[in-house]
């Protein structure tokens, strides 16, 4: 699957590969200033460019039609922290941030922004609900679209039982249905998830599946809540809970955001 390319007027969200040409209005600010010199990813992408941008953010750029990486680095970041703050609360989000590279020497020295998502856990907690799922490892629960078929991937496991009677995440008329389908019938006396994934409800029996991936902090966010897969992120694998680094099931707990509170 293609990686999608940057567009200005998307929201953060949709940004997971981009390349542009930094010629916006130099600031001679000298916050973002520092606040750039202390960037590592931005340094990087100094020292890969040439670029020589003072340190002491007195002294501006000699014209300001060159590119600008200072002031697209201060809009990306303003972008990226209030999509974060934003998602504070979200059940399964995952912080995004910007990674700044030129993957290869263009003559116009374009600043190439990737998207990368911070896919470490977040802290689990307990709800009581019997549809509640948690991951506790790198798996991702695997969901389909009813609307357009497209399969998806979420650390989100906040599901409900859809009019059909299958566990699926509600988005307003839209649902993301659980794959393979977990059945719940109308009326239960018990339903349970162990670790590895096992299924048993009053009259179903069945195991859940999880997905890993060779780089998933390279997927590309849908939404708040689910990412599809991209040629950086590497082609999906199936796995069971428990195998490998999939990780197990933790029935009646949700995984809350990872982004810091005092972000």
């Amino acid at each position: 699957m293609p990686h999608p390319l940057f567009s200005a007027s998307l929201p953060m969200f949709l940004l997971c590969l981009s390349v542009v040409s930094a010629q916006e209005v130099m600031s001679d600010n000298e916050k973002i200033y520092t606040e750039m010199m202390e960037d590592a990813a931005f340094q990087k992408f100094l020292k890969i460019t040439g670029e020589a941008f003072p340190t002491d953010g007195q002294t501006k750029p000699k014209a300001q039609t060159e590119p600008d990486p200072p002031s697209l680095y201060r809009r990306l970041k303003r972008e990226q922290f209030a999509e974060n703050k934003r998602n504070r609360n979200t059940i399964g989000y995952k912080r995004r941030e910007y990674d700044f590279h030129i993957p290869y020497k263009q003559p116009q020295r374009a600043l190439s922004v990737g998207l990368k998502i911070d896919m470490r856990q977040g802290e689990l907690r307990k709800t009581g609900g019997d549809f509640d799922l948690a991951i506790e490892g790198n798996g991702f629960f695997r969901v389909v679209d009813q609307e357009t078929s497209q399969i998806l991937y979420t650390r989100c496991g906040s599901f409900e039982r859809d009019e059909h009677g299958f566990l699926s995440l509600l988005q307003g008329e839209r649902v993301f249905r659980l794959t393979p389908e977990i059945s719940v019938p109308d009326e239960f006396d018990s339903f349970s998830i162990s670790e590895d994934g096992q299924i048993r409800t009053t009259t179903e029996t069945g195991r859940l599946e999880l997905t890993v991936f060779p780089n998933p902090k390279r997927l590309c966010p849908v939404d708040d809540r689910c990412f599809s897969e991209t040629s950086l992120s590497g082609k999906p694998k199936t796995r069971f809970p428990t195998q490998g680094t999939a990780g197990k099931i933790r029935q009646r707990f949700l995984e809350e955001s990872n982004v810091q509170k005092h972000e």
